[in-house]
């Protein structure tokens, strides 16, 4: 059996060099344990939540732009405590306005900085090959995800 030596002298057999795994979908996406791809989730789950903020901020325009008409589709949507008849109620837009600043910070811009940025550039600043907390990193893009 053919072997090579490494740059420290150990001995490498052919047939183990540069095998890797193919993994499943699941594993690679998913539950990964790289950090760009945690990076990457964190920006992906962010991104969303400032998608979902902003559509509540064109609620908000909406209601701006043509006070006290219907939007018959999303009445029926949100139900007749917060828009009877498709009208929006003050409360409602009151409530729009506080939910649109916390998902906007809390949900959105922090995990795309700190998650996103920290996990996906931080590694590749410091000359990291790989983040030390990879594992306990992984586990915490769930409740971040799943929070709304």
């Amino acid at each position: 059996m053919a072997t090579t030596k490494t740059a420290a002298g150990h001995d490498v057999h052919a047939a183990d060099a540069g095998h890797h795994e193919e993994l499943g979908f699941l594993r690679k996406y998913v539950f990964s344990t790289d950090h760009k791809m945690i990076g990457i989730q964190y920006a992906v789950t962010g991104l969303l939540f400032l998608l979902f903020g902003f559509s509540l901020m064109m609620l908000m325009r909406w209601q701006l732009a043509y006070p006290g008409q219907a939007v018959a589709w999303l009445g029926k949507l949100l139900g007749e405590n917060r828009m009877p008849g498709g009208v929006m109620l003050p409360e409602f837009y009151n409530e729009l306005g506080a939910m649109h600043g916390t998902i906007m910070v809390f949900m959105g811009v922090v995990p795309l900085a700190v998650g996103g940025f920290g996990n996906f550039v931080l590694p590749l600043q410091i000359g990291a090959p790989t983040w030390p907390s990879r594992r306990s990193t992984c586990c915490r893009t769930s409740p971040t995800s799943s929070a709304a």
